[in-house]
C-alpha cells in the first residue's frame, strides 16, 4: 500500500517570491560590484595618465622651459583631455638648517643665489569636456621634483648663473641708487 504525500508537489507562490528576490539582491549585488570596479579602473587610468603628462612636463621644464606651454590648454592622452600647472619654488635653509620653500619669481636675485635648489611641482587636472562630470578640481597627479640648475647642461648652466649675478647687480645698484636718493633728500 503506498502512502500519499501530504504535501502537494510543486512550488508555492511564496517560495517563487523569495527565490525571486533573492536572486534580485545577488544581481544587484554583481552589478554594484561591476562598476565599482569599472570606476576603480577609470580612475587609476586617470592617475597613471596624470603622473604620465607630469614626467613628460618635468622633463621639458628641465630640458628647455622655454618651449614648453602654460599647461591651460588642454593636452590629449589616449582618450581623455588633462590641463596642467607648473610652479617652482626656491628651497632655502632657515637659521634652524630646516628646508622651506619660496616662490622663486618672488625673490630677490641675492637671496637665490645661495640658495640653489629648486622644487618643481606639477599638477594634472582632468579637463575633458566629453565628461563634465568627472572633472572635480582636485589633481588626477601631482608630482614634484628637486633639482640644482647648476647641474643642467653646461651651456644652460652659465646662462642660468650669468643672469642670476645680472639680477642681483641690478638690485644691489637699484639699492645704491635708491639709498643716495634718500640720503640727498634727507639732507636738503
Amino acid at each position: 500500500m503506498q502512502r500519499r504525500p501530504t504535501h502537494p508537489a510543486g512550488v508555492t507562490l511564496l517560495e517563487v517570491i523569495v527565490a525571486t528576490a533573492m536572486l534580485t539582491m545577488l544581481a544587484g549585488l554583481i552589478t554594484g560590484g561591476m562598476s565599482f570596479l569599472d570606476a576603480l579602473r577609470v580612475r587609476s587610468l586617470h592617475r597613471l595618465n596624470g603622473v604620465e603628462i607630469a614626467h613628460r612636463v618635468i622633463a621639458g621644464y628641465l630640458d628647455d622651459s622655454s618651449k614648453l606651454g602654460d599647461g591651460s590648454e588642454p593636452d590629449q592622452f589616449g582618450d581623455f583631455f588633462y590641463a596642467w600647472e607648473l610652479r617652482e619654488e626656491v628651497i632655502e635653509l632657515d637659521e634652524s638648517g630646516r628646508a622651506r620653500s619660496n616662490v622663486s619669481s618672488q625673490m630677490d636675485a641675492m637671496d637665490a643665489i645661495p640658495n640653489m635648489l629648486r622644487r618643481v611641482t606639477v599638477r594634472v587636472y582632468l579637463a575633458d569636456p566629453r565628461f563634465p562630470d568627472l572633472q572635480t578640481g582636485t589633481p588626477v597627479a601631482e608630482l614634484e621634483r628637486v633639482f640644482s640648475p647648476l647641474f643642467l647642461n653646461e651651456e644652460e648652466s652659465l646662462a642660468r648663473i650669468m643672469e642670476m649675478v645680472m639680477q642681483a647687480q641690478q638690485q644691489q645698484n637699484n639699492a645704491a641708487r635708491e639709498r643716495r636718493d634718500n640720503e640727498r633728500s634727507n639732507q636738503r
